[in-house]
């Protein structure tokens, strides 16, 4: 199994349980609650970089409280206009927004599936690979879920492991385990795949 190094780095404590990861549903109002699984999946590959490569971002993970702050304050570039956001592009150029202000770049790796142009499975679980293996968090987006179950339509999530094509995600704070190849063949639309490099993690 190839997973990120401190998968700990985005789990919380809350009053009754840990979470693993952060959840949409800690937004406060009901529009942020149902459209925001992009802002809450930048918040964790922003605090999970910030942390390994101590960038002096204002995004850290000390409690509930903070990641929650954290999540506000990456709405305002990640930020679902009319629906949730469908554009690896648009959540690559928000998250992109969120460290400008720090003086710092952000190096994306971006794998666009689209159902009109058959992709090999190998290539989708090569680019998650290669995503931990530089430990960062690995963003997924399903726009239709096909015969997973577990999956959301329009929805992001944080891949923290793979092992052959059984992915590991956090979801609304807890664990989530399928199959890429389920995915892959009975998706409708299709998704995508994002992780960001820093100047420390290319040196």
């Amino acid at each position: 199994m190839i997973r990120l190094k401190h998968p700990a780095w985005l789990r919380v404590k809350g009053d009754k349980r840990v979470y693993f990861g952060f959840d949409q549903a800690w937004y406060s109002s009901l529009w942020r609650k149902k459209m925001g699984s992009a802002p809450t999946c930048a918040t964790a590959q922003l605090i999970y970089l910030n942390k390994r490569d101590d960038l002096g971002l204002p995004y850290e993970n000390k409690d509930f409280q903070t990641v929650v702050n954290c999540m506000n304050a990456i709405w305002s570039y990640v930020t679902p206009l009319l629906g949730p956001i469908r554009s690896l592009h648009r959540y690559e150029f928000g998250v992109s927004r969120a460290v400008k202000r720090a003086h710092m770049r952000l190096y994306h790796r971006r794998l666009r599936i689209r159902k009109d142009k058959e992709i090999p499975l190998a290539e989708v679980i090569n680019f998650v690979i290669d995503g931990l293996q530089v430990d960062c968090p690995v963003a997924f987006l399903s726009l239709h879920g096909g015969d997973v179950r577990a999956l959301q339509y329009s929805h992001w999530m944080i891949i923290v492991a793979i092992e052959g094509d059984m992915v590991t995600c956090y979801d609304h704070g807890r664990e989530i385990v399928f199959h890429l190849g389920d995915w892959l063949k009975s998706t409708n639309r299709g998704g995508g795949l994002v992780y960001f490099e820093t100047m420390k993690s290319r040196e």
